[in-house]
């Protein structure tokens, strides 16, 4: 079967996407049968042999680097995925993405009701160097390194916290400059991107077989955590090799990492143009001191301080309508995003907290650096 590579992108099937539900049984064989599917589907295209044999071989070094990790060779574990990465000039086949200046991301902080306390910008930062202490493992960053975690919008970050939205404080970013992210994009939305490219923008063929050669990589750094609360996130491991080496190699040129969401189902927030906007970003940290906040990451972002709803205060729940997540006021923001409150009742995003709450940030707040 002969198809051109937009083809292939867009038949990728749905249970190699990123999925909801986690790691069914031992995590090494789920990943290790989802590599083989997703190499099994590209055979069935004559596609160049050069693309075959390249995930072929980031196949074997992702399930090579998972053993060994799980083997308690830790070390191993990251140089094997090193040495791909390097001798295959990695950075050359990475799918990045521009992040245009003046963007808008948002970050939240837990707070409990009725605990009195009050946040400034710096309290919404990545964590000071003081308490790296507090640093706990995350998708891409380890115990004990402080990194910045941006949502693409409050109800990203909300559905990350998995708290009460009353108990969330909320900033909003922009970044100062164009930002360069690893983007780890699912297939559906960058068949949108190919599918508006087929109107005129530029999307070439090189991007897509690069998109292709390392979307195992967006499987491995995809997957659902299966267990809350416990140590061993063996999820996270390819993920924090990966980030690992962007920052040991001295790669300045990419800024971060972009990645969906695994607690935002398909389409449940979108965009006017049908993208989905449930992804996330990270930051690294560059350099290291023994207080206070990464010179690079300040330099890269404004941020406003922190609000919520009592703050706010002209926010009006109606507890009979969509489970007091539809709010009335004046602050309404019609970006031309829609939001499907509980995953069943569609609305304008700009109708719904989430839209209330960034809409009073934009009106209202100023933002600016840390420092």
């Amino acid at each position: 079967m002969c198809k051109s590579l937009n083809e292939v992108v867009s038949e990728i099937p749905s249970c190699l996407e990123v999925s909801l539900e986690p790691a069914s049984g031992d995590f090494k064989v789920y990943l290790k049968d989802k590599l083989e599917k997703y190499y099994s589907f590209i055979c069935k295209y004559n596609v160049d042999d050069k693309i075959t044999y390249e995930i072929i071989k980031l196949n074997d070094f992702i399930n090579s680097s998972i053993r060994s990790y799980y083997e308690g060779k830790v070390t191993e574990s990251s140089l094997i995925l090193f040495e791909y990465f390097e001798k295959n000039k990695i950075e050359k086949w990475l799918f990045t993405e521009n992040i245009t200046v003046n963007s808008e991301f948002y970050r939240s902080r837990y707070s409990p009701l009725r605990s009195n306390e009050k946040f400034d910008r710096k309290d919404l930062f990545h964590i000071n160097f003081k308490d790296r202490h507090k640093a706990a493992s995350a998708r891409f960053s380890v115990p004990g390194l402080p990194a910045l975690y941006l949502g693409e919008n409050s109800y990203v970050c909300h559905k990350e916290s998995e708290s009460h939205i009353e108990e969330l404080w909320f900033s909003k970013f922009t970044n100062r400059s164009v930002l360069v992210v690893l983007s780890l994009l699912k297939p559906s939305d960058f068949n949108l991107l190919l599918k508006r490219a087929d109107k005129g923008e530029s999307i070439s063929d090189e991007l897509v077989r690069k998109y292709i050669v390392t979307y195992p990589l967006m499987m491995a750094a995809s997957v659902k955590r299966s267990f809350k609360g416990e140590y061993f996130k063996p999820e996270y491991i390819i993920p924090q090799v990966l980030s690992q080496y962007l920052v040991s190699s001295g790669n300045d040129k990419i800024n971060g990492i972009k990645f969906p969401s695994t607690k935002i189902s398909h389409g449940e927030i979108v965009d006017k143009n049908h993208l989905n906007k449930s992804y996330n970003y990270y930051f690294p940290v560059r350099g290291i001191k023994p207080v206070g906040y990464c010179d690079y990451i300040s330099s890269l972002f404004d941020i406003s301080i922190p609000v919520n709803n009592e703050l706010i205060g002209n926010i009006i729940y109606d507890d009979k309508m969509f489970k007091g997540l539809i709010a009335t006021d004046s602050f309404h923001k019609d970006c031309g995003r829609l939001i499907k409150i509980n995953n069943e009742i569609e609305c304008k995003f700009s109708r719904s907290v989430y839209g209330t709450i960034e809409a009073y940030v934009e009106e209202e707040l100023e933002l600016r650096s840390i420092n």
